[in-house]
């Protein structure tokens, strides 16, 4: 069995710590900028992620009022169709009666002109009435 001393292991741990070291200054030289960006990209994407997730209540929020709003918009159609309804009705019924009262009117003045029609020939023909 090979078994190392501690000496030679901490010997061989201090120069891979060192090693290690320059690594990541290489590492950083090489690459650092672009960690940089892509944690300002993460930082940046995390809140609006938050933003989003904030809004999405106040976004359920809008469209329960909007619902709320066509539901009344809805009823008050429905209301208004009905009083149209009964507008219409109002308007056919005085239609009707101002095409009864015309007729009667009619039958009144043609009456009228028979009687004056009559008295003329009466008169023409010497009987006075």
């Amino acid at each position: 069995m090979n078994a190392n001393s501690l000496e030679q292991m901490r010997a061989a741990a201090a120069l891979r710590d060192g090693r290690d070291d320059r690594m990541d200054q290489v590492r950083q030289l090489l690459v650092g900028d672009h960690v940089r960006d892509v944690d300002a990209r993460m930082l940046a994407l995390e809140q609006r992620v938050r933003d989003l997730e904030s809004s999405v209540p106040r976004k359920l929020d809008v469209d329960a009022r909007l619902m709320s709003l066509d539901q009344r918009l809805h009823d008050c159609d429905g209301s208004m169709a009905r009083k149209l309804d009964t507008i219409a009705a109002r308007i056919d019924g005085l239609a009707g009666q101002l095409d009864f009262d015309r007729r009667a009117a009619f039958a009144d003045l043609s009456q009228g002109i028979l009687e004056l029609s009559e008295r003329i020939r009466a008169v023409s023909k010497g009987n006075a009435i």
